[in-house]
């Protein structure tokens, strides 16, 4: 029977089949005949598969490692019909050289979700209308730093993807976002603890190491007000203390075997204190944190000092009723402010340490800093820290000590902080 609204539907059925989406779900039969593009169509005017934004202009800073560290995320969404394998990524310099290039399992490992902060399953795939990130970490030599940094994707699409047509194959390049460094230089400070066998447990900037998953710093991203995605600890070092290759004793379940709690926490330049909290219970070490309810309590026990304009440095997890300065005090470099604890988002005793660009915690941008005086004591391999943890054995670190001044304590790094 015929009705005019079911000859409207029909109708609008054939168009949307007729139409761009239905014409890609022809994937065999004839060629078309190639006839080109339209004048004044460029690369950057086709469809592509991806969508790729920075969260940041690369920030810079010297490792410990004596090579010069630049640090952003790629976001990549999927804008296509079936999900999208990543099959290359890489970073040049403004002269065209590749800084950085990743395939493979490699890829895979520095791809990650966006707040879960787990790898992908190689290959590394974006889902259907998803997104990933993707750490990116390159490195290159003190002198070698480049003005800009260009990113270039390879990826794949099956090829009986429906609307492959708007595609036109079953592989794809994006070259872009291209990136201004950002040259500014990192903030000096001085140490933040006192003593030897300090480890960066968590933190900057090596990505992708054998055996070293995705850590609570360099891979926390997530969402401020709906309109763009922080990375709020970058920088952000978690120190532990190693005491004959050991940070904790025992079985490390309660406060008492961490042998370095209740060590004396520093201010790290002149400055005044803008915030402080002091009320937060010790959490139970190797358990899940009770007591976080909200976005401030994260950081636990806290005080922030502010050393500048848009330069503040915050310390958390600090010890109950350790706290020793006030709000409007101005400290001096090196005084005591407080004592490591373990308060707040913390399963062990540590001092959570990071340089911001604002006194909220929760909703700042993590700025890079380098620390002077000190001496790197060494690494930790991965491996070594998995096995001799497992093992109930010390720690060993590797590599002759050297001066690390000015540079950052990389992540996996032992430290004497004077």
């Amino acid at each position: 029977m015929f009705t005019p609204r079911r000859h409207a539907v029909a109708a609008l059925a054939a168009c949307l089949a007729l139409g761009v989406g239905g014409a890609a779900l022809a994937t065999g039969g004839p060629s078309s005949p190639q006839y080109g593009s339209p004048p004044g169509t460029s690369a950057s005017d086709q469809p592509t598969a991806l969508l790729v934004s920075a969260t940041n202009r690369p920030l810079r800073v010297p490792g410990s490692d004596g090579l010069q560290h630049l640090e952003y995320d790629l976001i990549v969404t999927n804008v296509f019909t079936t999900p999208v394998s990543l099959t290359a990524l890489e970073v040049r310099s403004d002269s065209g050289r590749a800084l950085l290039r990743l395939t493979g399992d490699d890829l895979a490992t520095v791809t990650e979700g966006l707040l879960t902060q787990s790898p992908v399953t190689p290959p590394a795939t974006v889902p259907t209308s998803g997104g990933v990130a993707i750490v990116i970490d390159v490195a290159v030599p003190a002198g070698e730093v480049p003005s800009r940094l260009t990113n270039v994707i390879d990826y794949t699409v099956p090829p009986d993807a429906p609307a492959l047509a708007l595609l036109g194959e079953t592989t794809g390049e994006i070259t872009g976002p291209t990136l201004s460094v950002d040259l500014r230089h990192p903030l000096v400070i001085a140490p933040p603890l006192h003593g030897a066998g300090w480890m960066s447990l968590q933190g900057c900037c090596r990505v992708g190491m054998p055996g070293l998953p995705p850590n609570g710093h360099r891979s926390l991203r997530y969402a401020l007000g709906g309109k763009r995605i922080t990375l709020a600890e970058t920088f952000a070092i978690d120190w532990v203390q190693l005491r004959d290759g050991r940070y904790f004793d025992a079985d490390g379940d309660t406060i008492d075997q961490y042998p370095y709690y209740g060590s004396d926490v520093l201010a790290v330049a002149d400055g005044k204190v803008v915030f402080t909290r002091d009320d937060m219970p010790d959490e139970i070490p190797n358990q899940p944190p009770t007591h976080v309810k909200k976005p401030i309590d994260f950081a636990g026990n806290q005080v922030v000092l502010k050393l500048g304009a848009k330069r503040y440095a915050v310390y958390a997890h600090l010890q109950p009723g350790s706290v020793a300065v006030h709000v409007g005090q101005r400290l001096r470099r090196g005084q005591v402010l407080a004592k490591l604890g373990n308060s707040g988002n913390s399963t062990a005793p540590h001092l959570h340490f990071v340089i911001t660009d604002r006194p909220q915690f929760i909703s700042a941008t993590s700025l890079p800093f380098v620390i002077d005086p000190y001496m790197h004591q060494g690494d930790v391999t991965p491996e070594n820290l998995v096995a001799a943890l497992s093992a109930g054995q010390p720690i060993p670190v590797t590599g002759p000590p050297r001066a690390g001044s000015r540079t950052h304590p990389l992540v996996l790094s032992v430290s004497d902080l004077g």
